[in-house]
């Protein structure tokens, strides 16, 4: 997954699966000459005033989805490729003065960075808020835990948090 300026580039196995070529088995590499903080989308947002901001590559595609399904062809998708990323200093511009959802992780390293990429954002005059997925589940019953999650969410779930009025800023 990359986005038109390859700035930032990463390798994931569609399964979800961890590369066993890696030590660790790692879910994701960041490919050689690539600046892994770069935020996916930076140079697309540029134009729009609008951004939906995700965490990791299957949540920008899902954004993507999501973003398609509500016919909001006016929110650009941008996604940090990490929890432990803020966003480069070189990137905010980017955002300045735009409106911003955050749809953070819900696991803990998820809303730190959530928290981490708002404070960010309303520093550079950002009109910012995140979107949470409590007690929100999918299909098999799972809690949903990130954007990706989210697409499979229950029908009896649907109307919770406004989600029937759709998830894009």
């Amino acid at each position: 997954v990359t986005d038109k300026t390859g700035v930032n580039a990463q390798a994931r196995r569609l399964d979800g699966g961890n590369w066993e070529c890696q030590s660790g088995g790692v879910k994701a590499i960041t490919l050689a000459g690539s600046q892994a903080s770069w935020p996916l989308g930076t140079e697309e947002a540029k134009e729009f005033r609008t951004v939906a901001l995700v965490e990791g590559g299957p949540d920008l595609l899902a954004a993507f989805q999501a973003r398609e399904a509500e016919g909001r062809s006016d929110v650009a998708v941008v996604a940090m490729l990490g929890a432990a990323n803020k966003i480069p200093v070189e990137a905010l511009p980017s955002f300045a003065n735009k409106r911003v959802r955050v749809f953070p992780h819900s696991d803990e390293a998820g809303m730190r960075a959530g928290e981490r990429w708002s404070a960010q954002l309303l520093a550079i005059g950002c009109d910012v808020d995140a979107f949470r997925f409590p007690r929100l589940k999918t299909t098999s019953g799972n809690l949903i835990k990130d954007f990706n999650d989210f697409l499979r969410i229950h029908p009896d779930d649907f109307e919770l948090q406004g989600v029937r009025h759709g998830v894009m800023p």
